[in-house]
C-alpha cells in the first residue's frame, strides 16, 4: 500500500513539472480562419490588422547581425489588438556565440580573448563595440526564446570597453517588461547599477513594477529606501506603483501612508489616482465608498482613464453578481444624441443603439436593448474590447452562450475589434454551454497562422481538420496565455490529463508560457477530481520548480480547501456515532488532540491564522511552502479568511471564534462576500440556530451581497436536521420568490428533509417534480426505489459539473500509466503520441477511451 502512494506522488510530480518547462520551436504555417457556432449570427469582422507569416532567411548575409522576421507583435488600443509589422531578431549563429561565452552561467572570459583573436567574429564585435548598435542589439535579444541574452550581451559589450549610457538598460527593461520576463527587470537594474555607478527613476520604477508583478513585497517594501540611497526622488508614477502594490497586498494602511506621502511631495490626487486605486481594490471587495468617487470622477475623466475606471467600476459589480448595474454604468458612459437632442432612456441596455447586433431580449429580461432599425452613433466611447469581455466571462458561468455571441454581435455594431482575451471568453462560454468542439475550434483557428499542427486538436476533441468560414473573430489573433488556460479549464474536464498533455504541448508549439493560472488550473483539477489527497498536493506544490509561475496563494488555496474537505469528511463519519447532545462538544476535542485537525497559528499570514494537521506529516510538508510565502511577506486575502472562517465555524464548532475570524478580515480593510457570509451560516445551520443563520443572509443582502442557491440550501438542510419538512418547503419557496433557481444540492436537501422525518412517498414526488428543473427525467427510472433514484439525481449534478464519479483500481492504474506518459513525453518528445500500453493492464481490461481520459 506504502509503495502506491509513492508511486502516485511521483506520477502527480512528474505530471506537474510538465507544466513549468521550456518551450518547442514553431513548426507548420498556415493562415487563420475561424469557425462559428451558429451561421445565422456571424459577424464578418472587417480586416483589423494585416495578415502575417513567419519566414526565415535561411542564407543570412555574414555581415548582418540584425534581421528582419514578420512576426505579429502585439500593441494594446482601446479597440483591441493591432499588429506592428516586422519583427527584428538577431542572427542565430551570433546567439549561438552568446550562448557559449555563457554556457556555465557567467561569462568565459578566456573565451572572449579567443573569440577576438580568432578574427572570425568581426561583425559581432564590431556591434558590441558601438553604445548604440549594442543597446540595439540587446533589445532585440529579448525577442528571442533565451531573453537573458540581452543581459549577457550588455555585459560582453561592457567587457569589450563599450560604456553604455542608462538609455541602454531603459530600453532594455522596457523590451522585457513589454514580454513581461518580470524575473529579469530587477538584476537589468543592479547591472546598470554596477556597469555605470549609479541608476534613474525609470529604471527603479521599472523594478519597482517587476517586484509587484511577481509578488515580491518584501524586497517591495525597501524601494523608498533605495530612492534615498542613490539620491534621487520619486514622481508621481512611483507613488502609484507604491499604493497599487501594497493595495494588492491587502495592506490598506501602507497605502493610506504613501497617498498621504505623495500629496506631501507635491503630487496632488488627480484621475489617475482614481483610476489606479478603483482598479486595483477589486482585491479588497467592493467599497462603496471608492465606487462612489470613481462614478463622480468618471464623468470628468479624459479617454485614457475613463475607461480604466468604467472596467473597473463594471468588474466590481459583476464580482458582487450585479449585471443590471453593471450594464447600467456601460449605458451610461456613452451618451449618444438622438435626431430630437435627447438622449435615449438607457434603462438596463447593454448599449443605447439597438441593430442587429443587440442582445437577445427574453420576456422579463431586464437588460435586453431596444431594437431600433438604425443604430445612432456614439462619439467617443468609453469602453473597449476588455469591457465586453468582462460581460462574456460573466455569462460564461452560467453557459449562457446565446447572449455571450450577442455581446460579440454588440462588439461589432460599437466597432470595438475582439483581443485574444475575448478569445479566451468565447472559449469558456463554448465549454460551459457544452459546446466543446467550437470551443477548441476557436483555439486551432488562432494557432493555425502561427505554425501549430492542427492534428494536434484533434485529441482534445476537434472533428474537422479543415479551417473553418466564415469568422466568429477578426483575423491576426495572438495565442495567449489566457487563450490556453481556458482551453485547459475545458479539456481537463473533459479528456482529464491526456488533455492537459496535448494543450501543454500546444503551449509549447506556440511558444507561450504557462503562468499562475496555468497551475492553479491543473492543481484544482486534481483537488477536486479525488485524484490527489493534500499529502500528494503538498509535496507537489513543495518541489515544483517555480521559473515561469511563481508560487501564489492561489496554490495554496488548493490545499487548503483539500485539508478543508478532508477534516469534514472526518467529522461526519464520527458524528455518526456520536449522540445528538455531544454533537458540539465531543467531536473536536479527540481530533484535535491526535493532531487530525487544523489549529490556530500565531500568524494571520498567509494561511489567515490556520496551522495545518501534525497528522499525516502535513504541518512539516508545509513548512518550505508557507515559508516562501512569508519571505516575500504575502499577505492573506479574502479567500484564504473564508477558508478560516468556514474551519472555525464548520469543523471546530467554535462560533466567537469564526466572529473574530471575520472582525480581523474587516479590520483588515477587506469587505465580505457571499463566502463569508455562507461559512458563518453553515456554522450557525450546524449547531441548530436556524434564526441566526438567516438573520445572516439577511445581514449579508443589506451589505450588498446578493442570496444565492448555497445559502438557501444551508437553511434547508439545517431545518432538515430539525425534522422540519415544512419550514424545509417554505425556504425553498422562498428561494424561488426570490429569482434564485434551485440546483441538485438544493433539491436533494429538501428531499433528504422528508426522508429524516420518514414521509417516504413526498420524498419522491419532490425528486420527481423537480427533477426537470436540471434536466430531462429517464422514463426508465419511474419505478426504481428512492434510493437508486436519490443516486441518479445526484450523479446528474456531478456530470453537469464534469466531475467523475469513483475510480476503479483498473482505471486508477491507467491513469497513474497515464501520467508516466506524460513525463516520458517531456524527456523523449519524439515518441510524444506513440500508443502503448502497460504491461500491467490487459488489452481485454483496457478501458475505452472516455472511461480513461477522466
Amino acid at each position: 500500500m506504502l509503495w502506491r502512494v509513492c508511486q502516485g506522488y511521483r506520477q502527480l510530480h512528474q505530471a506537474a513539472f510538465l507544466l513549468l518547462t521550456s518551450h518547442r520551436p514553431f513548426t507548420h504555417p498556415s493562415l487563420l480562419l475561424v469557425q462559428p457556432l451558429h451561421q445565422s449570427i456571424v459577424a464578418q469582422w472587417p480586416s483589423a490588422a494585416a495578415q502575417v507569416r513567419l519566414s526565415y532567411d535561411s542564407t543570412p548575409a555574414r555581415h548582418s547581425v540584425i534581421r528582419e522576421v514578420s512576426r505579429p507583435r502585439r500593441k494594446m488600443k482601446a479597440s483591441g489588438v493591432s499588429l506592428m509589422g516586422a519583427e527584428k531578431l538577431p542572427d542565430p549563429a551570433f546567439s549561438a556565440m552568446v550562448d557559449a561565452l555563457f554556457c556555465h552561467g557567467t561569462m568565459k572570459r578566456g573565451a572572449l580573448r579567443k573569440l577576438q583573436a580568432s578574427g572570425n567574429s568581426s561583425p559581432f564585435l564590431d556591434h558590441l563595440g558601438d553604445r548604440v548598435k549594442a543597446a540595439t542589439l540587446a533589445t532585440l535579444m529579448v525577442n528571442t526564446t533565451r531573453p537573458r541574452r540581452a543581459l549577457e550581451i550588455l555585459i560582453v559589450a561592457r567587457e569589450l570597453g563599450c560604456n553604455l549610457k542608462q538609455s541602454a538598460y531603459e530600453c532594455v527593461a522596457h523590451a522585457l517588461a513589454e514580454r513581461q520576463y518580470w524575473t529579469l527587470v530587477p538584476p537589468l537594474v543592479e547591472l546598470g547599477k554596477q556597469h555605470t555607478g549609479r541608476t534613474t527613476i525609470r529604471l527603479l520604477n521599472w523594478c519597482a513594477r517587476a517586484l509587484l508583478e511577481t509578488q515580491q513585497f518584501s524586497q517591495f517594501d525597501h524601494l523608498p529606501e533605495r530612492f534615498i540611497v542613490e539620491g534621487l526622488r520619486p514622481n508621481r508614477r512611483t507613488f502609484h506603483l507604491l499604493i497599487s502594490g501594497h493595495l494588492r497586498n491587502r495592506d490598506l494602511f501602507k497605502a493610506k501612508q504613501y497617498l498621504a506621502e505623495m500629496e506631501a511631495a507635491g503630487f496632488p490626487i488627480d484621475t489617475s489616482t482614481h483610476a489606479l486605486i478603483v482598479s486595483v481594490y477589486r482585491s479588497l471587495g467592493s467599497d462603496p465608498v471608492v465606487k462612489a468617487k470613481a462614478v463622480e470622477v468618471l464623468q470628468g475623466a479624459d479617454d485614457r482613464f475613463s475607461t480604466v475606471i468604467l472596467n473597473s467600476l463594471m468588474q466590481l459589480s459583476l464580482d458582487t453578481n450585479d449585471m443590471p448595474g453593471a450594464l447600467q454604468l456601460l449605458s451610461q458612459s456613452t451618451r449618444p444624441v438622438t435626431d430630437s437632442g435627447r438622449a435615449p432612456n438607457p434603462g438596463g441596455d447593454i448599449t443605447l443603439g439597438g441593430g442587429d447586433g443587440a442582445l437577445p431580449v427574453e420576456p422579463g429580461d431586464t437588460y435586453g436593448p431596444p431594437r431600433t432599425d438604425n443604430p445612432l452613433p456614439i462619439p467617443a466611447p468609453l469602453y473597449d474590447a476588455a469591457t465586453f469581455t468582462m460581460l462574456i466571462n460573466h455569462l460564461a458561468r452560467d453557459g449562457d452562450l446565446t447572449r455571450a455571441l450577442g455581446v460579440l454581435q454588440r462588439m461589432k455594431a460599437m466597432n470595438v475589434i475582439p483581443d485574444s482575451s475575448t478569445a479566451a471568453a468565447l472559449v469558456r462560454v463554448h465549454f460551459r454551454a457544452g459546446h466543446p468542439e467550437a470551443a477548441v475550434r476557436i483555439v486551432a483557428d488562432i494557432c493555425e497562422a502561427h505554425r501549430v499542427p492542427r492534428f494536434l486538436f484533434s485529441y482534445v476533441g476537434l472533428g474537422s481538420l479543415e479551417p473553418s468560414s466564415p469568422t466568429l473573430l477578426p483575423p491576426g489573433l495572438i495565442p495567449t496565455t489566457d487563450l490556453f488556460n481556458a482551453l485547459l479549464e475545458g479539456v481537463l474536464r473533459m479528456h482529464g490529463l491526456n488533455g492537459m498533455r496535448i494543450v501543454r504541448r500546444i503551449m509549447q508549439t506556440s511558444n507561450v508560457r504557462v503562468d499562475e493560472f496555468t497551475l492553479d488550473t491543473f492543481l484544482s483539477y486534481l483537488e477536486k477530481d479525488g485524484q490527489a489527497r493534500p499529502r500528494q498536493l503538498m509535496s507537489l506544490l513543495r518541489t515544483l520548480p517555480f521559473r515561469e509561475a511563481p508560487l501564489t496563494l492561489r496554490h495554496l488555496h488548493v490545499i487548503m480547501k483539500s485539508v478543508l474537505r478532508q477534516e469534514k469528511n472526518l467529522l461526519r463519519v464520527r458524528n455518526r456515532k456520536l449522540s445528538a447532545s455531544d454533537f458540539i462538544t465531543r467531536r473536536v476535542e479527540p481530533l484535535l488532540s491526535a493532531g487530525r485537525l487544523s489549529g490556530v497559528a500565531e500568524s494571520l499570514d498567509p494561511t489567515a491564522g490556520i496551522c495545518f494537521p501534525r497528522a499525516h506529516s502535513y504541518r512539516s510538508l508545509m513548512r518550505p511552502i508557507l515559508k516562501r510565502l512569508a519571505v516575500r511577506r504575502v499577505r492573506s486575502d479574502r479567500a484564504t479568511f473564508a477558508l478560516r472562517i468556514n474551519h472555525d465555524a464548520v469543523v471546530k464548532g467554535d462560533l466567537k471564534m469564526a466572529e473574530d475570524s471575520f472582525q480581523a478580515m474587516v479590520a483588515r480593510g477587506m469587505h465580505p462576500n457571499e463566502y463569508h457570509f455562507s461559512a458563518m451560516m453553515e456554522g450557525y445551520a450546524e449547531a441548530g440556530d436556524l434564526r441566526a443563520a438567516a438573520e445572516i443572509m439577511e445581514s449579508a443582502v443589506k451589505m450588498g451581497v446578493a442570496r444565492n442557491v448555497t445559502m438557501y440550501t444551508i437553511l434547508i438542510m439545517g431545518h432538515a436536521r430539525q425534522r422540519n419538512p415544512t419550514q424545509a418547503v417554505r425556504v425553498f419557496h422562498d428561494m424561488l420568490a426570490a429569482g434564485v433557481k434551485p440546483d441538485v444540492m438544493a433539491i436533494l436537501a429538501l428531499m433528504r428533509a422528508f426522508i429524516i422525518a420518514q414521509k417516504y412517498i413526498s420524498a419522491r414526488r419532490v425528486l420527481l417534480q423537480l427533477w426537470p428543473s436540471i434536466g430531462p427525467f429517464p422514463l426508465e427510472l419511474h419505478r426504481v426505489p428512492l434510493k437508486q433514484l436519490a443516486a441518479e439525481f445526484k450523479a446528474l449534478g456531478k456530470r453537469n459539473q464534469g466531475v467523475p464519479g469513483p475510480f476503479s483500481k483498473q482505471t486508477q492504474r491507467m491513469l497513474r500509466w497515464k501520467l508516466r506518459r506524460i513525463a516520458s513525453s517531456w524527456k523523449y518528445p519524439k515518441a510524444y503520441f506513440e500508443e502503448t500500453r502497460p504491461h500491467h493492464v490487459s488489452r481485454r481490461a483496457t478501458p475505452n477511451a472516455n472511461s480513461i481520459s477522466r
